[in-house]
């Protein structure tokens, strides 16, 4: 019984198998002009299915073709796989189109007017190469563009687009053609902030990018007049390079602090530069504070020693209401109002304190006294916290945001700091006469800003951390502490971040 199904099979199955064997899918070899290509295929081969194999001159669409036109620059074979209806059979077949003629190569790519109007390009065939060929240029119009017997293109003198012909002289139906930019090169490249609009610097200028992270800059190239770029072109030099296809215009990744010069083109390059430079910040304040009134009654009465109240580290937590204002000025770098330089930004403000807490906790570990002689010299290690609310009004003069910078009011703002300390202190007086204090801490402060803006009137926000601060000082005084002179030096350890000023709320006009 099983020798009757198996010669069943095989009688209902071969003619089936004899078809796929010798149906001729993938058509005959075939050899063609680069530009005219072939079709390729059956146009009748039943009902089946087709599936190319992706290859160079096959459009991604005629993948399911039975009968696909290709135009292949080079000799290509592709492979098709065809199943029966309801998968009865599969099979796989190739065909091999052959070029003959084509391979067009223009050298250089385009063509630029500023040189001599003598070989200003090359046309060869590669395929075959030393091929007898009849060369011509369409569409020339008033470009003046001439080509000879050899390939030798000359005499463009005005700008525009042409195209190169080669005809293969044995066979006048066999062409290959291929355009060609004149006066395409460099005529500037610009580099932009991305994060600031209308900041350029264009050929043989800086673009600087100022703050604690400078950001990106995209760079552009802008072609002559009356022509375009290549596919591909221009090519760049420099420590970063475009993404294929992005030649004209591309932005760099995030950029640390350095100087970075892109150039675009070969011939006749130009050549633009981007600095990214640190905000390199300058600060000074003048505290008037009321508790110097109390100081200066208390040396007139002959009380020469600050009372326990103002000891170091007293009190692990207190709180005061201060009759103070604080003048303060800080100028840092920013970038210019719609040019690519910078300038200094000059902010001057007047600072009442509110409400202040005050935390110091000392470690009695590290903690105590040295003795020379009879003078005693105490050590302290120590953290400490402060938190307080300040109230401000403020003018500043910003160049990042019109030319000529003028001083505008930024209206009245509140602020929330939170500040932290830890250090190592030195103490020591000789008599209640004379002593010195030294102190070595580092310290950062968180801020949270809201402020009343005027024109147009709206509330904005802002959050900034300073960073870390070291800060080593020495203290000397003679007669009384009130008159103590102070060395301090001071230095950022890390830097800073800020939002950045964020809208809160608009008021309606």
């Amino acid at each position: 019984m099983k020798t009757y199904i198996l010669y069943f099979a095989i009688f209902i199955l071969l003619p089936n198998l004899l078809s796929a064997q010798a149906a001729d899918y993938a058509g005959m070899n075939v050899s063609t002009c680069q530009q005219a290509g072939a079709d390729i295929g059956n146009a009748s081969p039943g009902n089946v299915c087709y599936t190319w194999d992706v290859a160079k001159g096959l459009n991604p669409g005629d993948m399911h073709s039975f009968h696909p036109h290709v135009n292949p620059q080079e000799t290509t074979t592709y492979t098709v796989h065809v199943s029966g209806s309801n998968f009865t059979f599969s099979t796989t077949d190739q065909v091999t189109v052959t070029v003959i003629f084509g391979g067009l190569v223009l050298s250089p790519s385009y063509i630029k007017l500023s040189g001599p109007l003598e070989n200003q390009a090359m046309a060869t065939v590669t395929i075959p190469a030393n091929v007898a060929v009849n060369w011509s240029i369409e569409n020339g119009g008033s470009t003046g563009c001439e080509i000879d017997n050899m390939g030798v293109i000359s005499n463009c003198h005005t700008a525009g687009q042409i195209t190169v012909v080669a005809t293969k002289q044995s066979n006048p139906s066999c062409k290959v053609t291929k355009d060609l930019a004149i006066n395409g090169g460099i005529k500037d490249v610009i580099a932009s902030d991305n994060a600031n609009d209308g900041r350029i610097a264009h050929h043989g200028q800086t673009l600087y990018l100022v703050g604690s992270i400078p950001g990106t800059a995209n760079f552009e190239a802008v072609p002559n007049e009356n022509s375009s770029f290549p596919a591909g072109e221009p090519s760049w030099t420099g420590p970063y390079m475009p993404p294929p296809g992005n030649e004209i215009s591309w932005n760099s990744p995030s950029l640390s602090y350095g100087t970075y010069t892109e150039t675009a083109g070969t011939d006749d390059p130009k050549s633009v530069t981007v600095q990214a430079i640190s905000a390199d910040e300058f600060s000074t304040a003048i505290t008037i504070d009321t508790t110097l009134f109390g100081r200066v009654q208390r040396l007139l009465r002959g009380g020469a020693k600050v009372n326990a109240e103002d000891q170091f580290c007293f009190s692990p937590l207190k709180f005061t209401f201060p009759a103070a204002m604080t003048v303060s000025y800080k100028s840092s770098y920013v970038g210019k109002f719609k040019d690519p330089g910078y300038d200094t930004k000059r902010d001057f403000t007047v600072e009442i304190p509110a409400v202040s807490g005050t935390g110091c906790m000392y470690f009695p570990c590290c903690t105590g006294a040295i003795y020379f002689g009879p003078v005693p010299v105490l050590y302290t290690t120590y953290v400490a916290m402060s938190a307080g609310i300040s109230i401000s009004t403020s003018a500043t003069k910003d160049p990042s945001v019109a030319t000529p910078a003028k001083w505008m009011s930024s209206g009245l703002s509140v602020a929330g700091t939170i500040r932290l300390d830890a250090g190592f202190r030195l103490e020591a007086d000789v008599a209640n006469m004379a002593g010195f204090t030294a102190n070595a801490n580092l310290s950062t402060e968180v801020k949270l800003e809201g402020r009343y803006v005027p024109q147009p009137p709206k509330l904005e926000w802002n959050a900034s951390w300073g960073g870390l601060v070291g800060k080593v000082s020495g203290t000397f005084w003679y007669g009384s502490p009130d008159t103590a002179i102070e060395l301090a030096y001071v230095r950022n350890l890390l830097p800073g971040a800020e939002t950045g000023w964020n809208l809160l709320y608009q008021f309606p006009n």
